[in-house]
């Protein structure tokens, strides 16, 4: 797959995040699931009660500041295949990948109108992906959801050096590397932007850009 290249120079980002990789909870409490620790991560795993949850009451987020959150997970085969992100008023969604080796960086834009100010009750909330916008209540048993960091941050993860744009398969909501890229132009040059990511590959083939051009008239 071949990749256009724009270079970008940029600012740094701030974030509010939680790193699972000290024994803790960190503020954030169980719900109809049970939770344990390996070395870097926290894991989760469901015990056949409907609707399992991830609830930090506390969260204290910076919502003026902070749009997207982050995600570092694994999910493994028969787990939860949805996850909403509920919040006071409002909820953001993304379908989950499981069975997968390696953790997923899930990325979300959170444009709701409700996401303002201070934000406390955060809620990770588990199902199945069946098409509707909430997805269905899950209630599978003995599968573990691996989470090695949860983020609030001003845009996507600083932890990228570079953003891929795939303008026919992309997604704006995914974490816009190799594997999970961006789907617009514009969306992935803010974002590197504001995330001091000097670079973003766009995969090639033919496309028409529209430049919009604005009569100014002068008085003399």
């Amino acid at each position: 797959m071949r990749f256009l290249l724009f270079i970008l120079f940029t600012n740094s980002l701030i974030a509010q995040n939680w790193v699972f990789n000290n024994n803790s909870l960190n503020g954030w409490e169980t719900i109809r699931i049970d939770h344990s620790f390996s070395t870097n991560s926290l894991v989760l795993t469901t015990t056949g009660q409907n609707n399992p949850k991830f609830e930090h009451a506390n969260a204290n987020v910076d919502a003026s500041l902070n749009k997207y959150v982050v995600i570092k997970m694994r999910v493994e085969t028969g787990g939860p295949t949805f996850l909403r992100i509920l919040f006071p008023n409002g909820n953001v969604t993304t379908p989950i990948s499981t069975g997968t080796t390696e953790f997923i960086t899930y990325t979300l834009n959170i444009n709701d109108p409700d996401w303002t100010g201070t934000i406390n009750d955060v809620v990770l909330d588990f199902n199945e992906d069946d098409g509707s916008a909430t997805g269905a209540e899950f209630s599978g048993s003995g599968t573990n959801i691996e989470i090695e960091e949860i983020s609030f941050v001003e845009s996507i993860s600083s932890n990228l050096s570079e953003l891929y744009v795939d303008l026919t398969n992309g997604d704006n909501n995914a974490s816009g590397t190799y594997d999970a890229p961006l789907l617009t132009i514009p969306f992935a040059l803010n974002l590197a932007a504001s995330n001091n990511i000097a670079n973003v590959y766009i995969k090639s083939g033919n496309y028409i850009f529209v430049i919009r051009q604005t009569k100014v008239d002068c008085l003399v």
